[in-house]
């Protein structure tokens, strides 16, 4: 034991350095920049937040379906276009309102149609005997009768029906029909070679219009009355015959035979309140749209 000296000094520094050596053959710096430039890099950022996409597996039944639809035979019955009367239209002739396309619809309305025209022809065979206060060409005539008219009454009836229906009109009981003043109401009938009446006028003796003050978008009228003779109270032409100048006609023997000697003026004259089409042709007649009303308030 004597002869060996340690020096603990030397023994501390060798075994430091050895460990040194060792650390630095077999254990590496850990360079936490480098780690977390790595873990956190744009791609890797990116292929986080990306979510999965699943690839979508076409399936026999899927296929299968397609393959179906395209040999199915598909019947299309009605174009949409922009057409304005696409699934719905209003017959001119009888305003019968029914869906375009359908077969049904068609089929129903054409029925009601024809129906509705048959109606409408109204003859009065005899109508030659009666008061002519105006024969025209092609053997076609207007006759002027009585609301009362025991020869033709029932025709009057019927036609009266006819209009009634198509404007809308509801024919109220009047004071006069307890008197016993038959020419109160006069009624212009438009007449074919035939007998076939084409148009109506019923005129009656008025003695007040209201002249119009504002046509649109409503129709208003002054208050105080103005002085007239006769009133418009309803005016027909057949659809199948209009714009033909029947309406223009009738006015024209109204004007003339309505008074025994008298020919009415255009300011004597008032109408009920027309509609809008009824307003255009009352505009084009008075020459002014701020003609006569009657019947203003019902």
């Amino acid at each position: 034991m004597d002869n060996i000296n340690i020096n603990k000094n030397s023994i501390t520094t060798t075994s430091f350095q050895y460990f040194k050596q060792a650390q630095e053959k077999y254990v590496k710096e850990w360079d936490w920049k480098a780690a977390s430039k790595k873990a956190f890099s744009t791609d890797q950022t990116l292929k986080i937040l990306e979510p999965k996409q699943q690839k979508v597996k076409k399936t026999k039944s899927s296929s299968s379906s397609a393959s179906s639809l395209n040999n199915t035979h598909l019947e299309q019955t009605v174009i949409d276009a922009g057409q304005k009367n696409v699934g719905q239209m209003v017959c001119q002739k009888c305003k019968m309102l029914y869906s375009y396309g359908s077969k049904e619809d068609e089929i129903a309305h054409q029925s009601f149609c024809n129906g509705n025209i048959q109606q409408q022809k109204v003859i009065i065979k005899n109508w030659k005997s009666l008061k002519i206060v105006n024969l025209l060409h092609n053997g076609q005539g207007i006759i002027a009768v009585n609301r009362d008219d025991t020869s033709i009454i029932s025709k009057i009836k019927q036609i009266k029906q006819i209009i009634n229906t198509e404007l809308g009109y509801t024919e109220k009981l009047k004071k006069s029909e307890s008197n016993d003043d038959d020419d109160d109401e006069k009624l212009f009938l438009y007449l074919d070679a035939n007998g076939r009446v084409l148009g109506c006028l019923v005129a009656e003796r008025v003695e007040k219009g209201y002249k119009i003050q504002v046509s649109s978008p409503t129709i208003e009228c002054i208050k105080t009355p103005s002085k007239i003779l006769c009133g418009i109270d309803r005016i027909w032409v057949l659809p199948s015959h209009r714009k033909r100048g029947i309406a223009l006609k009738l006015i024209e023997s109204l004007r003339s035979n309505m008074y025994y000697g008298y020919h009415l003026k255009k300011n004597e004259i008032a109408v009920t309140q027309p509609s809008t089409s009824g307003l255009s042709f009352f505009t084009k007649y008075f020459e002014t749209d701020q003609f006569l009303l009657y019947k203003i308030n019902q």
